[in-house]
């Protein structure tokens, strides 16, 4: 499995995991400086045979949500 989290909805993914474990938990914080609307995400991605360098048939996951800072 292959997971990354971006906290600006940039799609800069600096927070990943290689993909050497079958399991994957990540856990962090996030403060945001400023006011505003923002899209965090997490990227998750798994090959059933466990390769991570065969991209034509892995399963692709992608979650979002909407924070509003005020």
């Amino acid at each position: 499995m292959i997971a990354a989290a971006t906290f600006d909805g940039t799609a800069t993914w600096p927070f990943e995991h290689d993909g050497s474990a079958t399991r994957v938990e990540l856990r962090t914080t996030h403060t945001y400086d400023e006011p505003g609307a923002y899209f965090p995400a997490l990227q998750a991605s798994l090959h059933r045979d466990g390769d991570t360098d065969d991209v034509m048939y892995r399963c692709l996951n992608l979650g979002r949500v909407h924070v509003v800072v005020t």
